[in-house]
């Protein structure tokens, strides 16, 4: 410390020493007492990060963190100096240099336990905060805290949990379908004689409500047609199918019928402003579900069986929606599940046909799933349900697309939990509107959510 303030001390004597020299009067300089950090910002930092070639072998990537992708704060009250915007997570911060604009003469930092007069291209280790101190022309001196904010979580990284102690019970020998209502998630399960239905209020997810069956249908209704929807209605309500007929429920548990003087073979797919099923071979949509309109034909290549709908804005127009279905047909011969489309804007529904060979189809699984999540669609699912080459397995990865639908492929950071690998249990699913992907087993006691970490960022 002495060394450093002894070198100081020695440039400051410098221009007075040149001063004096000048005139012999005994004439007074006073140096200014002004000591501040004006700028601060980082320059482009490398971090290494293991990998692997396609061959399998283990080799080295270098990510570059663009520094002046990065603001800094500087709090002149507090001398403080920091980021809001973290660096992305994994960023190796042992050796930044520094671009320094200040009012004083020099800036000092401790290096190996010593005091030493910073220059820009010192590295600078801010694991921990650094001590910058900035010395006026008259040796007082000024103390900044910096520090360079690092997410701890891989911002696009998919984060799982399985919640713990939880009550929800559905037998194994029942499959399920989950739909996000009322700020509640509602599971419903098939039954021995009628579905049944328990929920969790979307902020717990560990109390359930006792599994009951639904009352206010004389037959057997149809599990997996339960929807969520409003239209022109004055609130949202759930609909489902009990023997080719329309039910309406506000609660989940007590329902009753819909006068429409239709029959359905399908409840498909529901948006902002309509509810679309399949009646007398025609695909009808309705605002109130009680007049219906027909759109057309339904083709061979229409979906029925584990049947997905995704809706969202479009990112050009909030005011059209796009609704995509994925499921699957009865047909031995398809090696992929049948996407179709249609813009809330538009009168038609479209097919996007897979060909055959097409390695990017969405992958025909068992109780295949379909979400829309963070502008993406991403499928998952039990075993293969097709023949192929390739080693599929059971849960083993969730398929992006970014295309709404035309082509699917796996991604290494939105992944699925290893523990659902090889699983072989009916589950059902849901996205909520805090960004949480619920994902409920039957046969146990298993409740898993979700979210991909930025999602979960709050925004300052």
């Amino acid at each position: 410390m002495r060394k450093t303030i002894y070198a100081i001390i020695s440039f400051l004597a410098v221009p007075f020493l040149f001063f004096s020299c000048l005139d012999n009067n005994d004439t007074t300089y006073e140096f200014s007492s002004d000591a501040l950090i004006s700028a601060f910002s980082i320059n482009n930092i490398e971090t290494k990060v293991p990998s692997k070639t396609a061959a399998g072998k283990d080799t080295t990537l270098i990510v570059t963190t663009i520094g002046s992708n990065y603001s800094f704060t500087i709090d002149q009250n507090e001398n403080r100096i920091y980021n809001s915007d973290s660096l992305p997570a994994g960023t190796d911060i042992t050796k930044v240099t520094l671009n320094l604009s200040i009012v004083g003469y020099a800036v000092v930092y401790e290096k190996n336990q010593q005091d030493t007069i910073w220059t820009n291209t010192d590295s600078l280790d801010f694991t921990k905060p650094v001590n910058l101190k900035v010395y006026a022309y008259d040796g007082t001196p000024r103390s900044y805290k910096a520090q360079i904010n690092v997410h701890k979580q891989d911002p696009d990284f998919l984060q799982w949990t399985q919640l713990e102690n939880t009550d929800f019970n559905v037998n194994a020998a029942y499959r399920q379908k989950a739909v996000s209502y009322n700020n509640r998630i509602y599971v419903f399960a098939e039954g021995a004689n009628q579905v049944q239905v328990t929920s969790t209020e979307m902020t717990n997810g560990r109390s359930w409500t006792p599994l009951q069956d639904i009352t206010g249908i004389p037959v057997t209704a149809d599990y997996s047609s339960v929807i969520a929807f409003k239209g022109s209605n004055e609130e949202e309500k759930l609909y489902l199918l009990a023997q080719n007929e329309l039910y309406v429920s506000s609660d989940g548990t007590n329902w009753s019928k819909v006068d429409t003087n239709r029959t359905f073979t399908q409840l498909f797919a529901s948006s902002s402003t309509h509810l679309y099923g399949i009646s007398d071979q025609k695909i009808v949509e309705s605002e109130n579900a009680l007049a219906w309109t027909e759109q057309g034909d339904v083709t061979a290549y229409f979906p029925t069986e584990t049947v997905s709908y995704t809706v969202c804005k479009l990112a050009t127009n909030s005011q059209i929606e796009r609704l995509v279905v994925v499921g699957e047909r009865n047909v031995e011969s398809d090696t992929t599940a049948v996407v179709w489309s249609k813009l809330s804007n538009e009168s038609k529904w479209t097919p996007l046909l897979q060909q055959e060979d097409n390695p990017y189809g969405c992958p025909k699984l068992k109780e295949l799933a379909v979400i829309h999540y963070d502008d993406d669609l991403y499928a998952f699912g039990g075993v293969k349900d097709f023949t192929t080459t390739l080693p599929v397995k059971a849960f083993g990865d969730l398929y992006q697309s970014v295309d709404h639908g035309m082509t699917w492929k796996t991604t290494r950071k939105i992944m699925l939990p290893e523990e659902f690998i090889d699983k072989t249990s009916h589950f059902s699913y849901v996205v909520d509107t805090d960004n949480y992907i619920w994902i409920m087993w039957s046969g146990s006691n298993d409740v898993w959510k979700g979210r991909i970490n930025r999602l979960g960022f709050v925004k300052k």
